[in-house]
């Protein structure tokens, strides 16, 4: 399968209109997705997602905030998720072993968008991802 994603990546390179229209209908179709997603998911209240420069890192502004959550008894009770785009990444970093990881643009990390009463980011979300009414984006 990943030779067939190879060859498939090299023909697209070389026929860029062909490549415009394969992303256009890859980015429907994860736009539908979600949205089948957001209609059959309830916002948690005790959920807070994280993710820092679309999930390449653990730091920045979210850290700060993330630690001062786990330290913090008002927010026992609390589910903390991050985003990375490779989860193992997470294993280096101690203070995230009161937090779940999902992998960054999967199904999982959808569910979890749009799940999350919170979501914490120092980025641009991604422009699938809608606000609810009753969520937070900081």
């Amino acid at each position: 399968m990943e030779q067939i994603k190879k060859h498939l990546r090299n023909f697209l390179k070389k026929h860029e209109g062909l490549r415009l229209i394969v992303r256009k209908v890859k980015w429907r179709i994860e736009e539908k997705e979600y949205d089948k997603i957001v209609k059959k998911t309830n916002v948690d209240d005790k959920l807070i997602l994280f993710e820092t420069f679309m999930g390449r890192q653990y730091g920045c502004n979210p850290k700060a905030i993330y630690e001062y959550m786990i330290n913090n008894p008002a927010f026992d009770g609390y589910k903390f998720v991050w985003a990375f785009v490779d989860p193992e990444k997470a294993l280096e970093f101690p203070a995230l072993n009161r937090a779940e990881t999902v992998e960054f643009k999967t199904r999982e990390y959808y569910e979890c968008c749009a799940k999350a009463k919170y979501i914490v980011t120092n980025s641009a979300l991604n422009y699938r991802i809608q606000r609810k009414p009753e969520q937070v984006f900081m």
